[in-house]
């Protein structure tokens, strides 16, 4: 009733946030779609990143983390612009996340130190929690298990003193996975099991799904079978019910191993070609080269709206270089000022099939001598920016006017010889000028030339070869 077009978005996101709680995450992405639609039409910025958040932490639930990673990183690129110091930390952490899953721990950690970073500086226990909780799962998986239980237990007493029951289940999973690293599996059975009890009250059904994974692995290393069997289908199936692939993988990759230890060969052969499948298609060179795509694209993307940040601040040296930019693209072609951004000495070219044009304004130089300077340099001014306007038109490059002389050419960056185009334009040319008391020699020939940069006092762009001396000499004797 408000026309409060961002509390619609909110409304959309907080949906989505509880169907991701409890995993439900092709229920939580259409909400946070809509959300982000709602969001970019009122240009809402801080809720737009909000979304892109979201959907990230959807994409990497579901095991797609080249897509969460995405997601993540214009969530990043918003709230930097935003200057949200506190998104910017969450996002730092779901970030290393993502990077600690695919145990590139080196980046991991340099994300997951930004946020630490930021959530000292902010006063945030909550977001300590997170990092204690990260940089503990770290140290599990290189070996250093009581150091991670360490950073567990401080992670969980932040947790329950903040009372968000997620978060307290997922350390009281954690702690039991380091106990059963251990061999404590009395421990660890207690802490996992406290997890279970709070994931299923809250419904969390991702959580379920790596608690009672978690579980079944106790019981496999107790050579209880049969329970081990029970846990891993369980959460098997609720893996694939909510689309959570990388925990599906692991059901398998369980489910294989323990029935080769009953000597159940084929039915562990089955999984074993399930696993191996998932994992090649979730851990593949080619989903690495992406992740690492995509961190390349925001870095870049970074450095050059900070360049543009810079470049807008200075307006005088911004005009400045527009003009000089300006003044190069009509002295070079096009192609050459974007080569001389890249280079400060572009390579002289070969080009196989180019048509070069000659053209004199007859009689021009003798004029010279009985007229006024302003009306000669009007009239050859006049002429020649028609001929420019022309040359343009026909998508040839102009090359330069040495006194009454014009020369342009086609086929120098087209790829294709552009002949036709030469010789209409020729003829446009001829059309203009028979409206004025001038006449004009023109000069056409094709075939191989040089071109490239003469660098000095002041730069030209000229082409050199039998094919350019040949069309003068149709100049100087039309």
């Amino acid at each position: 009733r408000a026309d409060y077009t961002s509390g619609v978005g909110r409304r959309h996101s907080i949906q989505g946030i509880s169907h991701w709680v409890r995993g439900d995450f092709d229920e939580a992405l259409e909400f946070f779609e809509e959300g982000l639609r709602i969001y970019q039409a009122c240009d809402d910025k801080r809720g737009i990143a909000s979304s892109y958040t979201n959907m990230g932490l959807v994409f990497s639930g579901k095991g797609d983390p080249n897509r969460a990673l995405d997601y993540f990183y214009k969530a990043l690129a918003l709230s930097e612009d935003e200057e949200d110091a506190e998104k910017i930390a969450r996002i730092h952490n779901n970030i290393g996340i993502i990077y600690k899953n695919r145990s590139n721990y080196d980046r991991a950690l340099e994300h997951f130190h930004a946020a630490e970073a930021i959530f000292e500086r902010e006063g945030n226990p909550m977001g300590m929690a997170g990092i204690y909780n990260n940089l503990a799962v770290i140290k599990e998986r290189t070996g250093e298990l009581d150091t991670a239980l360490e950073y567990f237990f401080k992670s969980m007493e932040l947790r329950v003193e903040a009372g968000e029951k997620g978060t307290i289940a997922e350390s009281f999973n954690n702690i039991g996975d380091v106990y059963k690293g251990q061999g404590n599996y009395p421990k660890a059975l207690e802490y996992l099991n406290r997890s279970l009890e709070i994931k299923k009250e809250i419904g969390d059904k991702h959580g379920i799904v790596t608690t009672k994974t978690g579980i079944g692995d106790v019981f496999h290393m107790q050579g209880d079978h049969a329970a081990a069997q029970d846990h891993f289908e369980r959460a098997l199936g609720i893996a694939e019910e909510i689309g959570a692939k990388r925990q599906e993988m692991l059901c398998h990759q369980r489910l294989s191993t323990l029935h080769e230890s009953r000597g159940e060969f084929e039915r562990s052969l089955a999984y074993y070609k399930s696993y191996t499948q998932m994992d090649r298609s979730l851990f593949s060179d080619d989903q690495n080269r992406q992740l690492a795509e995509i961190q390349t694209k925001y870095e870049t993307e970074k450095k050059e709206k900070e360049a543009e940040i810079y470049r807008l601040r200075n307006v005088e040296l911004q005009a400045a270089y527009d003009k000089n930019d300006e003044l190069l693209r009509n002295i070079l072609p096009g192609e050459v000022v974007e080569e001389l951004a890249e280079s400060p000495a572009p390579a002289p070219r070969i080009v196989d099939d180019a048509t070069i044009v000659f053209i004199d304004i007859v009689g021009f130089t003798l004029a010279t001598n009985e007229s006024e300077p302003e009306m000669l340099l009007g009239e050859l001014s006049r002429h020649f920016g028609a001929f420019d306007d022309i040359v343009k038109r026909h998508g040839l490059e102009k090359l330069k006017t040495f006194g009454d002389g014009y020369m342009y050419a086609g086929g120098l960056f087209a790829g294709t010889n552009q002949l036709n185009a030469c010789v209409e334009a020729a003829g446009d040319i001829l059309e203009f000028v028979t409206a004025s008391d001038w006449d004009l020699r023109i000069g056409i020939h094709r075939g191989p030339c040089i071109a490239g940069l003469i660098k000095g006092w002041r730069m030209i762009y000229d082409v050199w070869g039998e094919t350019v001396n040949l069309a003068a000499r149709l100049e100087e004797n039309g």
